[in-house]
């Protein structure tokens, strides 16, 4: 069993045996590998234990699936092994499905990967129900092409849209290699299909009176979304990781919300300074979810755009996202004094910045993490009643963590 340090350029030269079969193991994932046949067949797989047994799982061949990808489905099925599920016995069932059309391959999609996988899977159905689907509804999924993803790319970006554009890429990339993995198509048509729009780097950072508009028209508005906004403000997280939070992830007592995955695949915990607890425990419960719009609680929030657009109407603050929020939360507490790599923890980066030290660095800064969100919520509280508040800034404490 020889190891690599798999790269593209080591996977394309990688020669096939003279007889048989090798297969090299991936030295920064041990369980996933590349296989190369005598005859110059290279394909992934990726073993797991499940039932006290050794499993085996093919990823797909290259090069029709690259490396990042088959990484990407690799580390899927731990997540799955992970939540008690075997992947080899799931693709079975899936198999047996009839393939249909595009919109029937796509609701299977949404249903046993994103639902399954995804904490923001309604984001991913949203897409599909509203961009996707409709462009290649009862088609056969095997006579979409290269040109029909470009010609839907190519309206987002005549849209002026190039965001969404990047998103229904990624979102069609993911479908299409998870389609490869069912044998419901043999090629991917997003083979070479380039990210259509630049991305462009935001640095959008709200102001203390921004805030404080914000603020009270998030109290306007009122739940799920108005309370949603105050929680992004206390806590620095991502919009679809607070708007899908459950009510099992949050430990009230011990002032912890424990997110299984986020946006980077890994487990996340986020400490909860007294306000976003006292925030937390005057809502309403009436399901699974801490924030819904559903009747019964049982799916995440929708209607993000409407939301926002009462936010602008109420606050008079324009030319701002969402996510601006938690880039104002990170600048406010390093204001605050709060270590770049205690920041990078609470922000639930795989990185803190540091090189090699950040790789083997793996202690959580829990008691860090604590103050810095509870210095940070208090500052808001100075500023939405600045005769109530009383600010620990935090920045004695910072200098002593470098010390």
């Amino acid at each position: 069993m020889p190891k690599a340090k798999l790269s593209d350029l080591f996977v394309k030269r990688a020669p096939a045996p003279k007889s048989g079969r090798v297969e090299y193991f991936d030295l920064a994932m041990p369980a996933f590998g590349l296989r190369v046949t005598s005859a110059g067949h290279k394909s992934w797989f990726y073993f797991y234990r499940f039932g006290g047994r050794l499993r085996r799982l093919t990823l797909g061949s290259y090069p029709k699936v690259a490396l990042k990808d088959a990484r990407g489905m690799a580390r899927d099925a731990a997540i799955q092994v992970a939540a008690g599920n075997d992947p080899a016995a799931e693709r079975q069932k899936e198999r047996a499905a009839a393939p249909g059309s595009f919109a029937d391959v796509a609701a299977q999609f949404i249903e046993l990967y994103a639902k399954r996988r995804q904490r923001t899977w309604a984001t991913t159905e949203q897409y599909f129900r509203r961009d996707i689907i409709p462009a290649w509804m009862d088609r056969p999924i095997e006579s979409v092409t290269r040109g029909d993803v470009l010609m839907l790319l190519d309206k987002a970006m005549a849209e002026g849209k190039a965001t969404k554009a990047n998103r229904l890429h990624g979102h069609l990339r993911k479908f299409f290699n998870w389609a490869i993995e069912r044998g419901f198509v043999e090629t991917s048509p997003m083979t070479n299909v380039s990210t259509p729009g630049k991305a462009v780097k935001r640095d959008r950072v709200l102001s203390d009176g921004e805030i404080v508009a914000i603020w009270k028209a998030a109290g306007d508005i009122g739940y799920p979304f108005g309370d949603i906004v105050r929680l992004l403000f206390f806590t620095a997280q991502r919009r679809e990781e607070v708007g899908s939070i459950r009510w099992s992830d949050v430990d009230l007592e011990a002032g912890l919300w424990r997110l299984p995955t986020t946006k980077m695949g890994r487990a996340h915990e986020v400490p909860l300074s007294q306000a976003a607890i006292d925030l937390l425990e005057g809502l309403p419960r009436f399901g699974s979810y801490v924030f819904s719009t559903g009747r019964a609680g049982d799916t995440p929030v929708s209607g993000w755009s409407k939301a926002k657009r009462r936010l602008d109407a109420s606050s008079g603050v324009t030319g701002w996202r969402l996510h601006d929020i938690r880039r104002t939360a990170a600048s406010g507490m390093a204001r605050l004094n709060v270590p770049p790599h205690v920041l990078s923890k609470i922000l639930g980066h795989v990185s803190d910045g540091q090189g090699v030290t950040g790789i083997y660095n793996r202690y959580a800064y829990d008691d860090e993490k604590r103050r810095a969100v509870e210095a940070w919520a208090q500052y808001i509280g100075h500023l939405i009643d600045p005769s109530g508040s009383n600010i620990v800034a935090l920045r004695e404490q910072a200098h002593a963590d470098q010390a």
